[in-house]
């Protein structure tokens, strides 16, 4: 039988999930070593039989993973469904295992590790990641005059604050956040630990490209060698700004009339088409394609220059966005906007990316009046500052610091 401290780590994002796969298995395979740990998580089903097997055999023996299927359908009732499932399966753990501490990734998780802290007396982990509640509300996700939706609002309101009085540690991404959760509510500074979304420095290392394989899909790609490329890594939709993003393209193609505008998403290229045909754009210039995590990097490295906008909210100070970390891994200097988590002063301290200040062509062509001197910085020097805070090791060192404190009492 093992002697490690166990740990209870409830999801309800999935492993299979691009997010679950660069945001929560490297972590919980870095802790694994010396803590015992066991994952409930949520797939989704088309996800779950893609993938499930390359989660299985990358974390062997080391995590015991109960996944179970999330209900999409219909709203409200089919979440309501899955916090059932999700308390059940962990009643029965609880029942065959001593844990020491339940870990809660955001907000759904934390209703069943909360109440499995009042229950069984486990130590609670609010690991809140974003201030989600207002992500719904600022994202349109919940619209306040639907009764129904400003019921939920209300609910989760009440619950954040139940959470972050009664947690026995707070992990959120940025220092804003921290700030914003000293100000607003009586917590001891000590029991709150920021812990940015951080980038695995062995997998994303422009070192271990094979220059044979850049060249095929460069090829593939249809990117010539003389070709200034800018990238965008990830999801499209509610956040990410696409038309703001096509508008700065337009005037980089006047200032490079050699530039092509790589996509590396999982969403639908449609949209993207669509945009940039409405704005008139070649489409030949723009390049849209997907990748799963190993691929990644090699798709990166085509470009001189990686942008994304985001929306500037309230909850966006508590956001730290994965590709940021994952482009300066790799050498690529970024191209973004001001007021989104800790980047303006991130940026301020480590000068490897530059902030688009308005979005119009007068902000776009103070930034693109930059952006040769910014494709000049040395990659090694890019590498260093996304190491020094973003790095993998790092971010599990703390969660391990954490997992000792709480088991040590």
């Amino acid at each position: 039988m093992s002697s490690k401290p166990k740990i209870l780590y409830l999801t309800y994002d999935g492993l299979t999930d691009i997010l679950g796969g660069s945001q929560i298995l490297p972590y919980l395979l870095g802790v694994s070593d010396e803590f015992e740990v066991k994952v409930v998580s949520f797939e989704k089903k088309n996800l779950f039989r893609q993938n499930s097997k390359l989660v299985l055999d990358l974390i062997g023996t080391k995590i015991t993973w109960i996944p179970k299927i999330y209900s999409k359908n219909p709203p409200v009732i089919s979440t309501l469904f899955d916090i059932y499932q999700f308390w059940r399966t962990c009643i029965s753990l609880i029942k065959e295992n001593e844990f020491e501490l339940v870990h809660c990734r955001s907000y759904i998780s934390s209703l069943v590790g909360f109440s499995l802290k009042k229950k069984y007396n486990l130590r609670f982990i609010f690991d809140m990641r974003g201030f989600w509640i207002d992500e719904r509300v600022e994202g349109m996700l919940w619209n306040l005059l639907n009764p129904i939706q400003l019921v939920i609002f209300k609910y989760f309101k009440k619950k954040e604050i139940e959470f972050l009085l009664n947690a026995d540690h707070i992990i959120v991404l940025t220092d804003k956040a921290k700030s914003i959760l000293l100000k607003n509510y009586k917590l001891d500074e000590n029991l709150i630990s920021k812990i940015p979304c951080c980038v695995d420095e062995e997998l994303f290392d422009y070192n271990k490209i094979d220059p044979r394989q850049r060249i095929e899909l460069r090829e593939k790609l249809t990117i010539n060698p003389n070709d200034f490329v800018i990238l965008y890594l990830g999801s499209l939709g509610t956040w990410y700004m696409l038309d703001e993003m096509l508008d700065f393209f337009i005037l980089t193609l006047v200032q490079k009339p050699n530039a092509k505008f790589l996509f590396v998403t999982n969403g639908p290229t449609e949209l993207i088409f669509a945009k940039a045909g409405e704005k008139k754009i070649d489409l030949s210039k723009i390049i849209v394609t997907h990748g799963n995590r190993q691929k990644i990097p090699l798709l990166i490295s085509l470009a001189q220059a990686s942008v994304f906008f985001i929306r500037s909210t309230f909850s966006k100070q508590a956001s730290s966005p994965t590709k940021l970390a994952e482009s300066l891994a790799m050498g690529l200097p970024i191209i973004t906007n001001s007021e989104v988590g800790d980047m303006d002063a991130f940026f301020k301290a480590n000068e490897v990316g530059l902030t688009v200040k308005s979005f119009n062509d007068e902000g776009y062509l103070e930034a693109l009046a930059r952006i040769d001197n910014l494709v000049t910085i040395e990659k090694v020097r890019i590498r260093k500052a996304a190491i020094n805070y973003f790095s993998l090791d790092a971010g599990v060192s703390k969660y391990k610091d954490i997992y000792r404190s709480l088991c040590s009492e």
